[in-house]
């Protein structure tokens, strides 16, 4: 619905924080969608409004002060801007994950988006769009410098699995992983050793998250604890920045699925998504897959927060260098 509103080119905002009007309790995340300056007079734009309540949930506001939280005119409600999307496939990128995105945005949500192989990607125009998406691969190739020109200029880049990697060498995402290698100690035979690096692989487990509701990529969540899918041994430590990790793992988080008893510990208090910053621009970091084999609807609503959201988190809640 807000993807088909802001490519109408109706002005649409979301709340920052919960309020309360006409004894109706709206929480963080509420999209707002003001009766004044739009394309459309007054009664097309309730007409529409009415049946997208066929779909969705809509109410009217008839005054714009609140009787609980801030009013609807101030600056708690945020003005969204239409996702222009660039997607980087083909050499090093993982089809697996890539496919995984295009499916949810074009077959699911509607939303079109770009998808330039990375071997082309030094000729790719990046002002036509504003956000960047970075599926789980091997980055090593691509042009740091322009990635950071796209972000200092208000772009915002989401990134998941092995694409953190490549933002940490960089210098665009200062992030710590932990160390998930296990050396076997002592003496093996030469017969074990395909066995013992297959041990310390993780095909794919379930940990559990502990979400920040307030923050913008958590909109729209109402309980505060999630299952993920994590499909590699990639484990980030929490940012220095106390608001730029909205998303951590609990203190025993395995699930279900298995990781090699000496990696048990790693996961506990992780981040499973750290928020970064370069210039005006927001790096989103997804240590696992949030669209995982199209299936894994409960951490696809944070996906798509990234992408409306993302560039709305404040300044201040950014892990930067």
């Amino acid at each position: 619905m807000l993807n088909r509103l802001l490519r109408e080119g109706i002005r649409v905002k979301v709340a920052a924080k919960s309020f309360e009007s006409d004894r109706q309790s709206f929480p963080a995340g509420s999209i707002v969608v003001p009766a004044d300056r739009q394309v459309l007079d007054e009664n097309a734009l309730l007409a529409k409004m009415n049946n997208l309540g066929v779909e969705l949930p809509v109410w009217g506001i008839s005054n714009g002060l609140s009787s609980a939280g801030p009013d609807l005119g101030s600056g708690n409600f945020l003005t969204l801007r239409m996702p222009k999307v660039l997607m980087i496939t083909g050499l090093g990128v993982n089809p697996e994950s890539a496919g995984e995105i295009w499916h949810l945005l074009d077959t699911r949500y509607g939303i079109p988006l770009t998808m330039v192989e990375s071997e082309r990607l030094s000729r790719a125009n990046f002002s036509n769009y504003n956000v960047l998406i970075l599926p789980d691969g091997n980055y090593n190739q691509m042009p740091a410098d322009k990635i950071s020109k796209f972000l200092a200029a208000g772009g915002t880049v989401i990134a998941t699995g092995n694409a953190l990697n490549w933002l940490k060498n960089t210098g665009l995402a200062p992030l710590e992983f932990r160390d998930a290698n296990v050396s076997p100690t002592g003496r093996r035979p030469y017969d074990f050793l395909d066995e013992d690096r297959a041990a310390q692989r993780m095909p794919g487990a379930i940990f559990e998250a502990e979400l920040d509701l307030t923050h913008p990529l958590c909109f729209g969540y109402e309980r505060n604890r999630l299952p993920m899918f994590l499909g590699d041994t990639l484990f980030v430590e929490a940012s220095r920045n106390p608001y730029a990790t909205p998303v951590l793992f609990t203190n025993s988080p395995l699930l279900a699925g298995y990781i090699h008893p000496k990696q048990k510990p790693l996961p506990a208090n992780a981040a499973a998504v750290v928020v970064g910053g370069v210039g005006e621009g927001r790096v989103i970091c997804f240590a696992g897959d949030p669209n995982f084999r199209a299936f894994w609807y409960g951490t696809n609503r944070m996906f798509a927060n990234a992408i409306f959201f993302g560039n709305l988190v404040n300044s201040a809640a950014l892990e930067k260098k």
